[in-house]
């Protein structure tokens, strides 16, 4: 087969999706010898998958100018609409994967797959500002696609329950660990974070876009009632790009007087994440609503304790490597953040249980099950083809 990949959430400053696509893009390369690979991506972040095995072909699209302007937004949907359904068929596609949620407007005789990350906008639609075009553009794609890929069981009832969806069309396919997250040396990660950023405490670290949904203004909240227990002992660390609501957070702040306790990194580089994570003595991860949450996965390969929201797919990824609270309950997740930190057995019990239960998740099996979905659909659209 040609198999055409939507990489253009592959950037400079990547997030969970881009993330996703990445390491997937990667591992396809890595095991099948026998089909084709065109990656869709913006002509700024080639350098993204160049690393990459040469035998996938990079195509190029047409957005330009920065993300957010107007121009870069019709240009995007030019681009899906009418210039992409050329490129399939100039390229000769079977099938194309809309790995960012999309499709092309047209479908030609080209095999489709989805990947539904989850479904925020309709869960809670305030943290969404596009929700309209958002719930447009999935419904279309539901409606035409072959196959349906979800990043986990409970994005996968999400679907079935929202939009009564056969089970038998989505297909599960958890997210994996990159080889770069591991088990360094506490305290030289702890020396090179207070030269390179000012971290000069024990910290409790989370990880994520700084979005509404993240829950960021309740975690800040709890935080300062585990400040007055441990008599400001602790940073707590918020690691993520900013979202446009930002200035909520530093109202938060300000309102709790923590400006000299909490630290926000912006956006951090790859190589630098693993020392946060192998440096801070609990990770928090009180999100509202996941697809699935690739920063859980991250902090058990570092043997980082972990306590997490009980909501969505969170529970599913942490089995029982985590403890889990109400994320609307302030003061349950203190509560929950305190007991992690005043027992040392505890924390011990939950690294031994991170570090076995992260083994599950790897884009190499990732890659496999999404070979095997593509498999799926193809022969939806070449009903005489036989089974392997």
């Amino acid at each position: 087969m040609k198999i055409a990949i939507d990489s253009r959430a592959v950037n400079h400053n990547p997030t969970g999706i881009g993330y996703y696509i990445k390491n997937l893009v990667k591992w396809l390369y890595t095991i099948d010898s026998v089909n084709q690979y065109f990656c869709y991506l913006d002509p700024r972040y080639k350098s993204g998958l160049n690393s990459f095995p040469p035998r996938g072909v990079i195509r190029l699209d047409a957005e330009v100018g920065p993300p957010s302007s107007l121009t870069n937004r019709i240009s995007r949907i030019l681009w899906e609409r009418f210039y992409l359904p050329i490129q399939l068929k100039k390229d000769t596609i079977d099938l194309y994967h809309g790995a960012s949620g999309r499709l092309p407007l047209l479908k030609l005789n080209t095999s489709f797959v989805v990947t539904i990350y989850d479904l925020i906008p309709y869960r809670i639609p305030w943290n969404y500002p596009n929700v309209l075009r958002f719930k447009f553009t999935l419904l279309e794609s539901i409606q035409r696609v072959n196959k349906i890929i979800a990043i986990s069981e409970h994005a996968k009832m999400d679907l079935v329950n929202t939009f009564h969806i056969p089970g038998e069309k989505i297909h599960v396919v958890y997210g994996g660990l990159e080889d770069r997250f591991g088990i360094m040396d506490s305290d030289l990660c702890k020396k090179y974070l207070k030269n390179t950023y000012g971290i000069s405490r024990e910290f409790i670290l989370f990880v994520g876009s700084l979005e509404p949904k993240k829950n960021i203004s309740r975690l800040i909240e709890a935080f300062s009632h585990i400040q007055k227990q441990f008599g400001r002992k602790y940073f707590l660390v918020l690691i993520g790009s900013r979202d446009l609501r930002y200035e909520e957070i530093l109202k938060n702040i300000r309102e709790t007087e923590m400006e000299e306790e909490v630290v926000l990194t912006g956006y951090v580089k790859d190589e630098d994440l693993p020392y946060f994570y192998n440096a801070a003595s609990l990770f928090v991860f009180p999100s509202l609503y996941e697809g699935f949450g690739l920063p859980l996965l991250e902090a058990m390969a570092c043997g980082l304790p972990i306590v997490a929201s009980n909501r969505s797919s969170i529970p599913e990824v942490v089995d029982n490597a985590g403890v889990l609270f109400d994320p609307y309950n302030v003061q349950e997740m203190a509560d929950t953040m305190e007991k992690v930190l005043s027992d040392e057995n505890l924390r011990d019990d939950l690294r031994q249980k991170g570090l076995n239960r992260v083994k599950l998740f790897t884009w190499e099996k990732a890659a496999r099950e999404t070979l095997t979905v593509y498999e799926k659909a193809y022969r939806m659209t070449h009903p005489n083809l036989k089974e392997a």
